[in-house]
């Protein structure tokens, strides 16, 4: 039976023994020299130990030893509180050694750092001495324990001012903005992968902008990556045709993933124990030209059974039936046909091919057939003029019938003749086919072509000047179509109505010939300007002096696109009950209503 000194002096002599031999750690433990807490240090270096220049900082540790007859696996082993109290600031690491009376040893450990010891201490019952904790088997690899450890004294410096402060839970900083995550990784090479997709155990820290890290929490947390993505400026061929300049590069537990950034992915199973038909390649498009690229790019895989991300080269070994590489044919020209028809009828929004099905695809290739190839086809209750919809696409159409009972289909656009009248008995004069779609038009149809309108109302007003007074009516209606736009978050159409739009008021201030008109064309054209950005100083000052107009309409407005909403209700007010039901129809007045874009 060994006595309590010589088990002391035992477990003493077997930690200076293990880190006198650690090649960054030098243990500064002597016999018969110890604080009440402490036996003494261990000090860290970098690059090579003892040298006063490697010197990184020291970690004060606590030794015990314990008598056994066999090893083994765990160790436990009594805390006393006190000790908890005394090393709440600096943290601590506690080792207790297994002692044979022939003088063999095993070394376990335990490290606390601070926040931890906070959190044991916030649940220590009244009056409690001790508690047991378990130990762990201190490794024999002496070049993990020196990372270990030389990570665990910087998370006690960093946590040593939040010793006894309150935790820092993830609820205090979820409105927070601008920080970061800090942690870190420690483990052997061989086990990297298990580690960062089964999880890691590691303090994590709260980046401010100000430099400071918070530690969250109250212990280590388990952190795991489902996935590591990378982006490689590196060129994807084909039998040394260049199909992409980059690709991205993910790995998880599961699949080594290389992609075509919305083009296609080749999916490798990382299960080793699958050696046949461990590929697979997905389509990942979304839009119809990336289909097409997709579907061409897929092709040209199965043909060459060959592709190259970068340096990694893949081979496909299995062959492709006829059958499949004519299926895929038939979808590369199906999506070819999307992309003619919509160009034809001037579509700028994408095809949602989620909300895409079979009837879609026939009702494109009818309108491939009747637009592109002109021939007429059979139609179920034709009308003259007729919407069609096409997953999320609305198409306004028109049609004719031929000699045989068939119909050609034509662009509504470019087909429509379409009177209107004054009302007060003159005789109707023709408009551009604009002038039908009216606000709803403009918000419900896809194939508006923009970049006509302007041409197509220079044409008729060379006919009729009368068409002056419908454009300056079809322009408030676009105006309000891009209210009601922004309302169903329609960004992209909306740019395009409000564009024109601007367009369409300059245009009708500059062919302008009535003196009464001038101040509405400005109105029109500021309220424009004011739905996509801010006014300058210069369009505010404008206004000002609209605003000592005797036209009430003329006066509400200029205070309306000056911010004045009170002075501009006060206005309205006071005009005549006809004059005021319609100013309350006009756009200008729905400007005081709507939260615009840059305001939020």
């Amino acid at each position: 039976m060994l006595s309590k000194k010589d088990i002391e002096e035992l477990a003493t002599g077997a930690v200076r023994r293990y880190f006198n031999t650690c090649e960054l750690i030098s243990p500064q433990i002597q016999e018969n020299d110890k604080s009440p807490d402490w036996d003494v240090f261990l000090n860290i270096y970098k690059h090579k130990k003892d040298i006063r220049a490697n010197y990184v900082g020291s970690l004060r540790i606590q030794i015990k030893g314990k008598q056994v007859n066999d090893f083994e696996e765990k160790e436990s082993f009594p805390v006393e509180t006190v000790f908890l109290k005394n090393s709440r600031s600096e943290g601590f690491v506690f080792f207790v050694v297994e002692v044979k009376e022939d003088g063999a040893s095993r070394i376990f450990y335990k490290m606390m750092a601070p926040i931890e010891i906070r959190s044991e201490l916030s649940v220590l019952k009244e009056g409690q001495k001790t508690k047991t904790y378990s130990f762990d088997y201190l490794d024999d690899n002496k070049s993990i324990v020196s990372i270990q450890l030389a990570g665990f004294m910087e998370d006690c410096i960093k946590q040593k001012s939040f010793a006894n402060k309150n935790e820092l839970k993830i609820e205090d900083i979820q409105n927070a903005q601008e920080y970061q995550w800090g942690f870190s990784l420690q483990g052997k090479k061989e086990n990297f992968a298990k580690d960062i997709f089964e999880g890691f155990k590691s303090f994590i820290y709260v980046k401010t902008k100000e430099g400071a890290e918070i530690p969250l929490g109250n212990g280590r947390m388990t952190i795991y990556f489902p996935e590591i993505r990378s982006s490689k400026e590196e060129t994807v061929k084909i039998s040394d045709v260049v199909v992409s300049e980059s690709y991205n590069h993910s790995i998880s537990k599961q699949f080594t993933t290389y992609e075509i950034p919305g083009i296609l992915s080749l999916k490798i199973n990382n299960d080793p124990l699958i050696k046949e038909n461990n590929v697979n390649i997905d389509i990942i498009a979304k839009t119809t030209e990336q289909y097409i690229i997709a579907y061409t790019t897929y092709l040209q895989i199965l043909k060459e059974k060959h592709i190259k991300f970068g340096e990694h080269s893949f081979d496909l070994k299995s062959s492709v039936d006829a059958p499949i590489l004519s299926h895929i044919e038939n979808k590369l020209e199906d999506f070819k046909k999307h992309a003619q028809v919509m160009e034809f009828l001037n579509v700028i929004t994408p095809i949602d091919y989620n909300e895409f099905d079979e009837d879609d695809n026939i009702s494109i290739k009818n309108l491939y057939s009747t637009l592109i190839e002109h021939q007429s086809i059979s139609l179920n209750n034709p009308n003259g003029v007729f919407r069609l919809n096409i997953a999320n696409i609305c198409l306004l159409l028109s049609s004719h019938c031929d000699d045989n009972g068939k119909y050609y289909i034509d662009d509504f656009f470019e087909s429509s003749n379409i009177k209107v009248t004054s009302g007060n008995g003159e005789l109707p004069f023709q408009v551009p086919p604009f002038s039908w779609l009216e606000q709803k038009g403009y918000v419900m149809f896809d194939n508006i072509p923009y970049e006509k309108i302007i041409n197509s109302y220079e044409k008729y007003t060379s006919i009729d000047k009368r068409v002056l007074l419908q454009a300056n009516l079809d322009l408030l209606e676009m105006i309000k179509a891009s209210d009601e736009l922004l309302m169903k978050s329609l960004n992209s159409k909306r740019e395009h109505v409000l564009n024109v739009s601007l367009s369409f008021s300059q245009w009708l201030m500059g062919v302008n010939e009535d003196s009464t008109l001038v101040n509405i064309h400005h109105i029109n054209e500021l309220q424009i300007k004011k739905r996509m950005r801010p006014l300058t100083d210069e369009e505010k000052s404008s206004l000002l002096r609209l605003t000592q107009s005797d036209d009430l309409m003329i006066k509400a407005a200029a205070y309306i696109l000056l911010d004045n909403k009170d002075i501009a209700e006060y206005i309205v007010t006071q005009m005549e009950d006809e004059d005021r039901n319609v100013f309350t129809t006009f756009p200008i007045y729905n400007l005081s209503k709507i939260k615009l874009p840059y305001n939020n």
